[in-house]
Parts: C-alpha cells; sequence; structure tokens
C-alpha cells in the first residue's frame, strides 16, 4: 500500500485492535520480507525473488511417515516450485 506514513500508521493501530491474538508490525522502508518471499522497491519497479530464513535448514518429511499419502506425494512439487 502506498500511504503517507501516518495513514499505515493508524490503518495498522486500528486492524490490531480487531483480535488481542493477531498483531500486525509495520515494515517502513524499501524492502520487506514476507514468508517466502523477498519484495523490493527499485525505484517504482517492484523486484521479487524467494527468501529463505537465516535459520533455514530443508528438512524433508521422511515417505513412510504417518502424514496422509496425498501430503507426501505434494512434497516433490511443492519443493519444486519454491
Amino acid at each position: 500500500i502506498n500511504w503517507p506514513v501516518r495513514h499505515l500508521m493508524k490503518q495498522i493501530e486500528l486492524w490490531n485492535q480487531f483480535d488481542e491474538n493477531i498483531k500486525l508490525n509495520a515494515n517502513l522502508g524499501s524492502f520487506t520480507t514476507f514468508l517466502d518471499l523477498y519484495m523490493e522497491d527499485r525505484d517504482g519497479i517492484l523486484f521479487t525473488t524467494v527468501y529463505q530464513k537465516p535459520s533455514y535448514e530443508p528438512y524433508y518429511l521422511p515417505f513412510n511417515s504417518i502424514h496422509p499419502l496425498h501430503m507426501k506425494k505434494n512434497i516433490p512439487f511443492t519443493m519444486l516450485f519454491r
């Protein structure tokens, strides 16, 4: 959202009043990370790439686990698109 900072901060305060268990934080600047995504504003152009936290370790679900078969079959497909 490309709002003035004071409007953005006021909106975040309003959203934070909806539920005491869910709180939003503001990250003001030209770049941010969200889930698996790194986003950066480069002279008005949005640049994105895959982001991995510094603590990232590529654990995989063993096929002999008790998870449902459809979940185990979906892992290679999901990892391919990350």
